[in-house]
């Protein structure tokens, strides 16, 4: 009889599994599949495409000139930075291998384009399941239960991080390394980190790091907490060998496959300054393994550790002193003053409204909350995989907060491991929770969902309540918008040529033009294009269209596509856009068409041909 009932719980707990997965997966075709039905329409498209991002259709313009048999080892995008050669991207090749692989997965008889754009459809919510089942995965090392799961699910849903980096279309390598960093989080957490465990946790942060060396932020904290504990328990040190080993291995190879010339010196991608670092560390990970196997006091591992980690420092300041000025030491100095200040994600958290941080911290102030109740219910009852659990996850969750308050970027490391601690915490926080005060409470299996709606609730009300309206910034956003619909919809092409000429976009839409048309830019949002955007700026805040016309002509601009929105009030372009009196060598082009919202007056961008 009780063989039957635990077959019948089994049952009952395989289907709730299955059923959530279910949802969560149907969710994720159905987004994908309204996303392909609107590419259907290009070039006939109602309103532009997202996301509103240029970083994706320049990657899909890499991704495009590969597949069209580019040079593997070229990052060159040739159409930018015009007419001086063009500038190559930090970017490597693993996206572009994923992309590739959907591609070939599209009906053939569709153009190159549009089978592009249908595999960056499908690209970021397979992405998206992936990290939900390593997050589910890593949570339930914790408590293992159905309700973790759906948790997870939720708490995914209802995070900024799904829609910022996980919408179809959304093909950039910020998703992708959410996901690898999702499977760190998953194989570290281990109760007992075997060596298998520990190799494939060391590979992705290798494979991290071979996508952007930003792997390197995060590999910092994983190995500053393992080390602590093996430096209390030595034990573990040779896992922690083994990890640094299998993210120097993965970091070679990459090497090898992105480099012609292996002995070239770059900072802001992968190369030889990268994989020397790690095997230093590799390398001081092995002596500290096998010094620790004699029985050292702690004192004289603590010692060892300092030794062998200023070793490893001084190592890298004798070979490649410049990388401790980071990964944009070898940037144009304008980069810094009139560039990385006007990019939103290169901000901190706290120049955004207070609703904006609200918004982003929520969850991870959750997951820190639990972690407070958890500890002062008594840490000490948890048996000691848990313990390490939840002190991996803590001091992670506060390294990535931090990240997080110094460039909001970093949330795609930071939510995970929040998403994580809240899943694995709530239901069983919110199960052992008495309801003292209520004559009726809930049902236990009811009680972390209601948790979760009171707080998703809670922060909607509060941030609609208080959110301030931006016109400017709005009608800004908006006429941007307006300039990716007339590149979308291949406007320009009838009106000014099927050429490749060069012609003036706003930053943020050069990534379309790139894609969507044949014309050269002279800049896009990238920190390797100083020279470009040091023109561009001068261009575009000069009060004398004398002073522009040099600039132009510099550049060999045949034509100006832009918002006047967007600049100054004393600014030629504003003048010449909304009072119609622009010089003579330019030319307005009339003819096109705009998409239209209802009860929305958005302000219109405008086009220019530069007379010969």
């Amino acid at each position: 009889m009780a063989k039957q009932e635990l077959t019948l719980a089994q049952k009952n707990r395989n289907f709730r599994q299955w059923a959530a997965w279910g949802f969560f997966g149907f969710a994720m075709v159905l987004t994908a599949s309204l996303r392909m039905l609107t590419v259907a329409g290009f070039p006939k498209l109602e309103t532009p495409l997202g996301p509103p991002n240029p970083d994706v259709w320049l990657r899909l313009t890499q991704a495009r000139q590969w597949l069209m048999g580019g040079d593997f080892f070229n990052h060159l995008v040739q159409n930018t930075n015009a007419p001086f050669g063009g500038v190559t991207t930090p970017w490597t090749r693993p996206v572009d291998a994923i992309l590739s692989a959907l591609y070939f997965l599209t009906p053939g008889h569709l153009s190159m384009d549009m089978r592009l754009m249908i595999a960056a459809a499908w690209f970021p919510p397979i992405l998206c399941v992936i990290a939900v089942a390593l997050m589910a995965k890593a949570a339930r090392r914790h408590l293992e239960h159905t309700h973790v799961l759906i948790s997870v699910m939720m708490l995914t849903i209802f995070n900024a991080y799904l829609g910022d980096y996980f919408s179809p279309g959304d093909a950039d390598h910020h998703g992708f390394l959410s996901v690898l960093w999702c499977g760190v989080l998953c194989l570290i957490t281990i109760e007992t980190l075997t060596w298998q465990a520990a190799l494939a946790a060391g590979a992705l942060l290798g494979g991290m790091t071979w996508v952007s060396p930003e792997g390197l932020m995060l590999m910092a904290p994983v190995f500053a907490l393992l080390g602590l504990e093996a430096l209390v328990r030595p034990a573990k040190m040779p896992a922690l060998a083994v990890i640094t080993l299998g993210a120097a291995g993965v970091a070679t190879l990459a090497l090898f496959i992105e480099r012609k010339d292996i002995t070239q010196v770059i900072y802001d991608s992968i190369s030889i300054v990268q994989v020397v670092l790690l095997w230093l560390t590799a390398s001081a990970a092995g002596i500290l393994a096998f010094l620790y196997r004699s029985g050292m006091s702690l004192r004289a591992r603590m010692g060892a550790v300092a030794v062998t980690g200023l070793s490893v420092l001084g190592g890298m300041w004798i070979l490649y002193p410049k990388f401790f000025q980071g990964p944009l030491a070898d940037v144009d100095p304008f980069i810094f003053t009139g560039f990385l200040p006007n990019v939103s994600e290169a901000r901190s958290l706290a120049k955004f409204p207070w609703t904006d941080m609200l918004r982003e911290m929520s969850q991870p102030l959750i997951a820190a909350a639990l972690v407070i109740f958890t500890c002062r219910r008594g840490i000490k009852r948890l048996r000691p995989g848990k313990r390490r659990f939840l002190m991996l996850l803590t001091g992670l969750l506060v390294y990535t907060a931090a990240l997080t308050s110094i460039q909001i970027r970093w949330e795609y490391y930071l939510q995970p491991v929040a998403i994580i601690l809240g899943a694995a915490l709530l239901p069983g926080a919110s199960i052992a929770t008495r309801f003292r005060r209520l004559k009726n409470p809930p049902p236990r299996q009811w009680r972390p969902y209601l948790w979760m709606a009171a707080m998703f609730a809670a922060l909607n009300v509060v941030t609609h309540a208080f959110v301030k309206e931006r016109p400017l910034l709005a009608d800004q956003l908006m006429c941007i918008n307006e300039v990716r619909y007339v590149i979308q919809t291949q406007q320009l092409q009838p009106l000014l040529g099927d050429t490749n000429m060069v012609v003036f976009f706003p930053e943020n839409a050069a990534g379309d033009a790139l894609f969507f048309t044949p014309y050269r830019i002279i800049a896009s949002n990238y920190h390797r294009e100083g020279k470009g955007l040091k023109d561009l700026h001068e261009l575009t805040s000069t009060e004398f269209p004398d002073k522009a016309m040099a600039i132009l002509g510099r550049r060999q601009v045949k034509a100006l596509l832009y918002c006047p929105v967007f600049y100054g009030k004393d600014t030629w372009l504003k003048e010449i856009g909304e009072n119609n009196s622009h010089p003579r060598w330019l030319e307005p082009v009339h003819g096109l068409k705009f998409f239209e919202l209802p009860e929305v007056t958005i302000p219109k961008p405008v086009l220019f041909k530069v007379k010969e």
